[in-house]
This record gives structure tokens, sequence and C-alpha cells, in this order.
């Protein structure tokens, strides 16, 4: 937890990145340890995709992806439309993206019950919560 505010006293960087299957009712938690990147996301995306997604819906001719409207995935990075080209010609699928507005985070369904804002002893405490959603 003090990788953001105290950065002297953290002993690494846990990077979390959510998907939440809003039809399934199951959240998808990845874990990254560099930076919060257009292809961490994608990287995010593509895993979901062929370990949960493909076996889920074989026939999904799409997939939608709501995001928010901040972070790598911004409507307005360059680098994650360009990763995401990619993704979509290596998966073979069409993927839709549908950023929320700004400020509307807090009707955003993944990032309240997957990333709850809380006091957490240390960041294993929070991942093992994540990890048990």
């Amino acid at each position: 937890m003090f990788d953001h505010d105290w950065a002297s006293l953290a002993e690494g960087v846990v990077i979390p990145h959510g998907l939440c299957d809003l039809t399934l009712n199951l959240g998808y938690i990845h874990i990254g340890t560099s930076h919060d990147t257009a292809a961490f996301a994608c990287d995010c995306l593509r895993q979901w995709w062929q370990q949960y997604g493909q076996q889920q819906y074989p026939t999904a001719p799409s997939i939608l992806v709501l995001c928010d409207g901040g972070g790598s995935n911004s409507s307005r990075q360059y680098l994650f439309k360009q990763d995401l080209q990619a993704l979509v010609n290596e998966l073979g699928i069409e993927i839709r993206i549908a950023h929320y507005p700004p400020s509307t985070s807090k009707y955003n369904p993944i990032e309240h019950p997957l990333f709850p804002h809380g006091q957490f002893k240390n960041e294993v405490q929070h991942l093992e919560l994540l990890v048990y959603f």
C-alpha cells in the first residue's frame, strides 16, 4: 500500500488490473509488478480470453469491454488503441470498447467490488482479499 503515498517505505510495486464478467458475475484479477501500461491491459484481456472467455463464450462474435476513462486503457491513449488492434488481429475476435465518461467511476461495476477502498495492513492482505473475492 505504500507504493503510491510513501514510495520510500514500499518493498515493491503491485499493479492490479481487474476484469469483471457481468454475465456470470465473476471477477478476474491480474497482478503486475511493473507499470500500468496499455500492453499490460491488453495482456490481461488476452489472458482472460484464453483461459476463461473462450470456454464460457465459444460462439461469441465479439467482446464488449467497459473501461474507465483513465489509466492505461484511457480513450485518449494511442498506445492502448494500437495494442488493442494487435490483440484483435491475434485472437481473431472483434473487441468493442465503451469508455465511461470522466468523473463517473462511481458507476463502474468493476472498481468497487474488485478493488474495495479501505485500510489494509499490507499489500499481501489486500491481494488475499482480492483473490478470495
